[in-house]
């Protein structure tokens, strides 16, 4: 097959193909069509596979016509893209706008390709850098987190009510209007009390009660509640207690130290505290540094964004926000917020992404950054070790579900972040 392509450049990022295909390319889609719908048609008089082309016309033409024009078109689309050298970044768009067997078919394509730019502007930029300092306070209220995750739970045993410290286990149900509020319950909920975890109305219903103990408890929401049909309403939380627990919580000594496993003295645990938190306020910092280098080059390389490439950031976007939603129990309809509402609002930072993904690419390119499958491999091996995932089986997820060009995507623009910040003049600002 040799269609005939011709292009017409809608924009930048745009472009239209028209591809003509050949009668006799035609014909022949048309003749496979056909045997194919005769192995399996059923036509009274005749044996499968036997029925003539003529008694098949009558019957499904339509048919063998929507078939042949589905497969030329897809054997063509191809061809005429390796002929032209075009690359698109998403499907096309496919009208086709004559069929005629004796003459031809011929199709429309509208498809996008990432935008041309040569990148410009990345190297001595003027940058400010927040600085990265770790107090004592913070280095004692991590190490007081990690006492707090290392506490034991033991179960009380006698008769005793709650007290405001216990760490209890409740079931409750929530109701507005004497209907279930969905999402709003919980069975054997571990909570600690006096810790501002609850609504007041609640942590004081749940002091002094007893195992096996109900009780309904009336509550306003407030009218920032992030589940909109509720905010400012009244609504009845039903709670059971199933049992209170002892919150046991180790010294801060050398033993707790050596019970982390990796560790001698209490120390050593406080100088990894304070590594770690460096460590965070490094990265902290660096975000801040792309956010900057990138509303630079936003401004110095103005470019088209393809619409396609902006619908799957927002797509993205979208996915993260329903997913922090879910975690607070509620949904997007209940947030007050439909998928048309979250994509005109983040419409303007998607096309800021892309057009910073598509920079940092450009100069990856421009400075020969590549990334090897090595790489590639170490990376995914990290983030199967803090899932607690074989790499294995990651590194086999991600090939099988053609994820492995986004990690190589997120390596390239991190090597050329660091690129353009190894080249820029950062100053560090006084806290």
């Amino acid at each position: 097959m040799n269609p005939k392509v011709t292009v017409k450049e809608v924009s930048s990022v745009v472009k239209e193909l028209e591809v003509v295909v050949s009668s006799e390319e035609v014909a022949r889609g048309l003749e496979a069509a056909y045997q194919k719908i005769g192995s399996k048609a059923r036509i009274k008089g005749f044996r499968p596979g036997k029925v003539p082309r003529s008694v098949l016309e009558q019957h499904y033409r339509q048919d063998a016509e929507s078939d042949a024009v589905r497969e030329l078109v897809q054997q063509s689309y191809p061809m005429a893209l390796h002929e032209i050298g075009i690359h698109p970044i998403a499907p096309p768009d496919i009208r086709v706008t004559s069929f005629v067997p004796d003459q031809g078919l011929t199709y429309q394509a509208i498809l996008e390709v990432p935008p041309q730019f040569e990148v410009k502007g990345y190297v001595g930029l003027n940058l400010k850098k927040d600085p990265i300092h770790v107090t004592d306070a913070e280095v004692e209220q991590n190490l007081k987190a990690l006492q707090e995750r290392m506490a034991q739970l033991i179960p009380v045993t006698d008769d005793r009510k709650t007290r405001a410290e216990d760490v209890i286990s409740l079931s409750y149900q929530t109701f507005h209007n004497d209907k279930p509020v969905p999402g709003f319950q919980g069975q054997n909920y571990l909570i600690e009390l006096g810790k501002g975890h609850l609504f007041p109305e609640l942590e004081s219903a749940l002091v002094g009660m007893a195992p096996g103990e109900k009780k309904k408890v009336g509550v306003t929401l407030p009218p920032n509640w992030a589940d909109k049909t509720l905010a400012g309403k009244k609504v009845v939380y039903e709670l059971e207690l199933k049992e209170i627990k002892d919150k046991k919580v180790p010294e801060l000594n050398d033993d707790l130290a050596k019970d982390l496993g990796q560790f001698t003295t209490l120390d050593e645990v406080k100088g990894k505290i304070r590594e770690d938190v460096a460590q965070g306020k490094e990265q902290a910092a660096k975000g801040k540094l792309r956010r900057q280098i990138l509303e630079k080059l936003v401004v110095e390389n103005d470019f088209l964004v393809p619409e396609s490439m902006i619908r799957i950031e927002l797509e993205d976007m979208l996915k993260r926000f329903e997913g922090h939603l879910k975690s607070q129990g509620i949904t997007m309809e209940q947030a007050g917020m439909t998928v048309g509402d979250f994509s005109a609002k983040n419409r303007d930072e998607a096309i800021f992404r892309v057009r910073g993904a598509l920079i940092f690419d450009a100069v990856a390119r421009k400075e020969n950054l590549a990334v090897t499958p090595e790489e590639i491999d170490r990376r995914i091996e990290e983030m199967a070790k803090h899932s607690g995932q074989a790499p294995a089986a990651w590194k086999k997820y991600f090939r099988e579900n053609q994820m492995m060009g986004r990690v190589e995507g997120s390596l390239r623009e991190e090597k050329a972040l660091d690129f353009v910040l190894s080249q820029s003049k950062i100053k560090v600002e006084a806290p």
